[in-house]
């Protein structure tokens, strides 16, 4: 239903004209919008915003038969993290057809994470991965090379290491290093507009490319913190890419990978300020599962604390120069 047009909902004409001008075409659009945010964008009445979204929110309503999500579930792979207890908290690592959230502060180890999973993604399917390339989408410029090829040789040595103890028992091959860093694709992304533009491409980009099954946006908060004036603008704009990429997931059976920034939030009961992810509460609802990263000196912890069907706990796991372990 969100990929319905607005000039084919029940509205006025000169409403329909408003929303034209205003960038609205389809119902996706109107992701993550409220009353006021209508308002101030189509400088109308309260009670004619709240009637336009009403419009809206009736047409996006649709059914299917319980059998079609849950077949989606039971299909979904995952991408190991190559940490047992992180995979655990993960139900196996990071799914396909999912959006997954990795939120921290800097230093936490979203980007370190990141370059892993594209590490991870190309080991065969009997190591936990799903033997394919993937897309990295960077937008702060933190993505190196360098720093994945020392990953990449890690997992190499490390299974030739399996391999010497298992003896003549038969393995999958591992791609070499060289063969690792060919396959991901990395995209630079300097603002807001050229990272919406790529993820506008990447539909075509992965029809052209089958093997990507693994998409990582790192991170989504940078250059939609402090440029936008109007909350309304960013959380569609925002809404509009996750929208995209969750189409991505289930329609290529892909996974979805994003980086988030933390901000300060103040409690307004004890007056304390908590850290928190950042972007606000629409684009919580955006991703399926979200986990926190925090450290503090040498230890750090991994929280799961949305997911639409595991149950909020923590883990430990470590950084070092072979990448993430346990």
């Amino acid at each position: 239903m969100s990929h319905q047009r607005v000039e084919t909902l029940k509205l006025t004409p000169a409403q329909r004209k408003k929303l034209e001008e205003k960038g609205f075409s389809m119902l996706s659009d109107f992701d993550g919008l409220t009353v006021p945010d209508l308002k101030e964008e189509l400088q109308v009445s309260m009670q004619e915003a709240a009637q336009i979204l009403e419009v809206v929110r009736n047409a996006q309503c649709g059914t299917s038969p319980v059998w079609v999500p849950l077949s989606e579930e039971t299909q979904a792979r995952t991408i190991t993290t190559l940490v047992e207890s992180f995979d655990d908290l993960l139900n196996g690592g990071i799914e396909t057809k999912r959006v997954t959230e990795i939120c921290g502060a800097p230093g936490a180890g979203k980007t370190q994470f990141s370059i892993q999973m594209v590490v991870n993604c190309q080991l065969p399917l009997d190591k936990g991965g799903l033997d394919c390339s993937a897309v990295y989408i960077d937008t702060e410029g933190s993505f190196m090379a360098e720093r994945m090829k020392h990953m990449a040789e890690s997992v190499v040595e490390d299974n030739c290491q399996q391999q010497q103890d298992n003896g003549t028992k038969k393995q999958s091959q591992i791609r070499t290093v060289d063969e690792m860093l060919e396959r991901v694709h990395v995209f630079r992304v300097h603002n807001h507009i050229e990272l919406i533009a790529v993820v506008n491409t990447l539909a075509a980009y992965c029809h052209d490319h089958p093997d990507i099954k693994l998409i990582i946006v790192d991170s989504i908060a940078f250059h939609f913190r402090n440029e936008f004036g109007k909350a309304g603008m960013r959380n569609r704009m925002l809404n509009g890419i996750a929208q995209k990429l969750m189409s991505l997931a289930t329609r290529h059976d892909l996974a979805v990978l994003i980086t988030n920034q933390m901000t300060t939030k103040i409690n307004k009961v004890t007056g304390s300020n908590v850290l928190v992810p950042a972007l606000g509460e629409s684009w919580a609802h955006a991703c399926t599962t979200r986990v926190v990263l925090n450290f503090s000196g040498t230890e750090r912890t991994a929280t799961l604390v949305k997911s639409p069907s595991l149950p909020e706990r923590s883990i430990t796991y470590s950084i070092d120069q072979r990448g993430i372990r346990a």
